[in-house]
């Protein structure tokens, strides 16, 4: 149902579009000037909910596809069913995509008759297994598109990412990744006032007491310098002037480490 019709003033300045104000306007102009960008506001009258939606005068009038009308209107929740089902006709066969699935060496888990008495099949969540086993919940828009296992995916991006670093620059990744991951374990511990972390000097840093940069001068394993003992949360101005320098030796990070055993 149509609710109300805005014709919206610009000014150009300096190469920039600037809304200046909103006019009321009447109804008939929607006849008059099909192809103005006027905002149009509405309710969809096919699932009738309350929610307004707008969209301009333009869509109305679309010369392939008549979406909505004067008389009667639909939200885009709606207008993507009729789409699929009604106009485009592309309801994708079960075996189709298990074609597509078994190609990939995955294994689909969803039965045929779930998917076919789904209202929406290009939404339906399938379920299935990678070729390393994890199991991956997917629709098939999303696995058209190129989304595979979410597992094999980080550790792949892992892996690449440890192939080709090496030196500091590797041990300063692993510290870091397994820092961040003891975090989100441990950061009751960690972080116990819940100080929010934010980049800069005016948020809060995790931190390593014994530093990164000594950890790899003298050896010290990745496991050692991203316990939990060895992990805090400081300021980010006092993070930036501590720099490289270790608040404690590295006798003391094998004492912390000792008498609590957190990884």
């Amino acid at each position: 149902m149509l609710i109300d019709i805005w014709k919206i003033k610009t000014i150009k300045k300096n190469g920039i579009r600037t809304q200046i104000r909103c006019d009321k306007i009447d109804i008939s102009f929607l006849y008059k000037d099909k192809n103005k960008g006027y905002k149009v506001r509405y309710t969809c009258d096919k699932c009738k909910s309350n929610k307004i939606n707008i969209t301009t005068s333009s869509t109305f009038f679309r010369e392939n596809v008549v979406y909505n009308t004067l008389e009667f209107q639909i939200c885009r929740s709606c207008r993507s069913r009729i789409s699929e089902y009604e106009i485009k006709k592309t309801q994708i066969n079960y075996d189709i995509i298990k074609k597509s699935i078994d190609d990939n060496k995955y294994v689909l888990l969803s039965k045929k008759e779930d998917y076919e008495n789904s209202n929406n099949r290009s939404q339906t969540k399938l379920n299935c297994l990678c070729s390393n086993g994890h199991n991956f919940i997917f629709t098939w828009n999303n696995w058209n598109k190129g989304k595979r296992c979410r597992v094999c995916y980080e550790q792949d991006k892992k892996n690449n990412a440890v192939k080709y670093k090496e030196g500091f620059e590797l041990y300063y990744y692993l510290v870091w990744l397994h820092s961040n991951k003891n975090y989100r374990k441990y950061s009751n511990i960690i972080n116990p006032n819940n100080f929010q972390r934010k980049l800069g000097n005016k948020g809060y840093h995790l931190d390593h007491i014994y530093s990164i940069y000594d950890g790899f001068k003298n050896n010290v394993p990745v496991y050692l310098m991203t316990c939990v003992s060895n992990l805090r949360i400081i300021s980010g101005s006092k993070n930036i002037s501590k720099g490289k320098k270790s608040d404690i030796t590295i006798e003391e990070l094998f004492e912390r480490f000792n008498q609590n055993k957190l990884y």
